[in-house]
């Protein structure tokens, strides 16, 4: 993330024009790692994303774009069309699948029929690290009680010292689901965000 946005100020002197499709994957996965959606939307629609709804060369990065941008900046349900698209095309491998499904269901997405089915046919993953016993109920006790810095320091407990790609299923969602109950919205979509970056498929 701070290579991107490194990155981001070069990219920003570039003019997205149809003939640098070519170059629309990378601009953009840069743009949302910097977190300039804006400027990430300008490369989506270079690649005529918006042609079909998730048609393009971004497609695998809709979804991404979806989770870690709170705005809403795309157009409604194309980053979860994009990402059941993947999934009907064995695009995701089962570890990457069953998370993107805990993400997605923390963050409370009405979740495509698909993307449960192709999750269901595979085993949770069981590997990840496990917060010592308690400490889940403690950061839901903490999340309830709308305490923030302890709701802070239990979500970093419970996340580990892998941080959220290696966090095990059941501490993710609990995570997830508690960082956004005590009004964290924007640090759960980046633990969500964070969580799935690292082993996306890439074109």
């Amino acid at each position: 993330m701070p290579i991107a946005k490194i990155l981001r100020a070069e990219l920003k002197k570039i003019t997205p024009q149809k003939h640098m499709d070519w170059f629309a994957h990378d601009a953009t996965e840069i743009a949302i790692l910097a977190r300039d959606f804006p400027l990430a939307m300008r490369w989506i629609i270079v690649s005529k994303r918006q042609k079909a709804g998730t048609r393009g060369a971004v497609a695998n990065l809709l979804i991404l774009m979806e989770i870690a941008d709170p705005g809403h900046t795309l157009p409604k349900k194309s980053g979860l069309l994009s990402a059941e698209d993947l999934a009907k095309a064995s695009h995701l491998q089962p570890h990457v699948l069953h998370r993107l499904v805990t993400v997605l269901d923390a963050l409370e997405y009405n979740i495509p029929i698909p993307l449960w089915e192709a999750a269901s046919k595979t085993p949770q993953p069981q590997k990840g690290y496990l917060p010592p016993s308690g400490a889940l109920s403690s950061l839901r006790s903490a999340a309830t009680a709308k305490a923030p810095a302890r709701t802070i320091l239990m979500a970093i407990e419970a996340t580990g010292n892998k941080g959220a790609g290696g966090v095990h299923l059941i501490g993710l969602r609990d995570i997830i689901q508690n960082l956004r109950k005590a009004g964290y919205e924007q640090a759960a979509r980046n633990m969500g965000f964070e969580a799935l970056y690292a082993i996306w498929p890439r074109q």
